[in-house]
């Protein structure tokens, strides 16, 4: 009898890769959409914003998934415009546009994107406007 006990393996261990990740992560994706940037002034690239801003997506998600807390179905675009001057630094995002209506998350977006670090544009500062799409995934 003892040989039948012997016999079943152990469990295997649970896989690795389904440690806990961030909730807003899972449930949430805000996507700069780079057919929609506009830029004026300084030599800036939209490469270079997207670069930017992919480090700020951690931080978006979080805005998106304290709306979806209470808004689960909330979904669509949000356009901003700012300036990048010539040190690096944005002025504050204002909304110009888009098709949600949710003033926290616009509120967050814009603090997000106003305190990201970009290059610093050459000769002058540039214009911005931009459009992520917010969607739950």
């Amino acid at each position: 009898q003892t040989s039948s006990s012997e016999e079943a393996p152990p469990p295997p261990p649970p896989p690795k890769a389904a440690a806990p990740r961030e909730s807003h992560s899972a449930q949430a994706s805000v996507e700069l959409l780079l057919d929609h940037v506009v830029l004026q002034g300084g030599k800036f690239t939209p490469q270079q914003l997207a670069t930017a801003l992919d480090k700020t997506q951690s931080k978006l998600g979080a805005c998106y998934g304290q709306t979806l807390a209470h808004k689960p179905h909330l979904k669509g675009k949000l356009q901003f415009s700012f300036t990048i001057k010539p040190n690096g630094k944005a002025s504050i995002a204002k909304l110009a546009g888009g098709t949600i209506k949710d003033v926290a998350l616009i509120q967050c977006s814009a603090d997000v994107i106003s305190n990201a670090k970009y290059p610093k544009p050459r000769k002058q500062a540039v214009k911005v406007k931009l459009a992520l799409q917010y969607k739950p995934s």
